[in-house]
């Protein structure tokens, strides 16, 4: 394939999803209500799939015309955290990579796991890094999980525990998980990027 997917490093993506935050205005909440913003604010379908991850290895894709997103249909029945960040990733295709998907022709998950499969390593790379990074980015935003962090440590300390202890920091991070309707993975990745833990 002749087009090459540009690269955005983290701090191009940052502003990517900041600006889109605040396009959101007061839907900027947490958690982030991202299936009502794809469809009620961006008019994008969400169509659930049954058996699309276990049969396909996708938990999502994004239709080539951007009018729709195909989800696993189990992951939105039973795994709200996987679905709202699958969500949040075939969003960040739409944001970041306009461009790419107006050259697409494929109709079917089959088909676009060929167009995945012509990409060079180089170029798939880059699409997965900046929708991941980006969905990360809006789920778990960079000023309300330093709050929410800050006021989990405060907890942990007021019950005698230091950020050092592991055990409360894994508890710690399942806490604010909860609170944004994410994995504890997108929490450790955020805490990690943004240097309010170590790696």
């Amino acid at each position: 394939m002749a087009f090459k997917i540009p690269f955005y490093d983290v701090e191009a993506l940052e502003r990517k999803s900041e600006e889109f935050l605040a396009k959101m205005g007061a839907l900027r909440s947490i958690p982030l209500p991202i299936e009502e913003i794809i469809e009620f604010e961006m008019g994008i379908s969400v169509i659930p799939v049954p058996g699309l991850s276990k049969l396909h290895q996708l938990h999502g894709f994004l239709s080539a015309d951007m009018s729709r997103i195909y989800v696993d249909k189990e992951d939105m029945d039973h795994r709200l955290s996987r679905f709202r960040f699958t969500l949040a990733h075939e969003l960040g295709h739409l944001v970041l990579h306009e461009d790419f998907y107006a050259q697409l022709k494929f109709s079917n998950s089959d088909e676009w796991k060929r167009v995945v499969n012509e990409l060079s390593p180089r170029d798939n790379s880059f699409l997965e890094f900046h929708a991941n990074t980006f969905a990360g980015m809006i789920l778990v935003p960079r000023r309300e999980l330093q709050e929410r962090w800050t006021a989990a440590m405060d907890m942990a300390w007021d019950a005698g525990f230091t950020g050092k202890d592991s055990v409360a920091q894994d508890y710690m991070i399942s806490h604010v998980a909860k609170q944004f309707l994410v994995s504890t993975e997108v929490v450790l990745r955020r805490l990690q990027a943004l240097k309010l833990i170590e790696n």
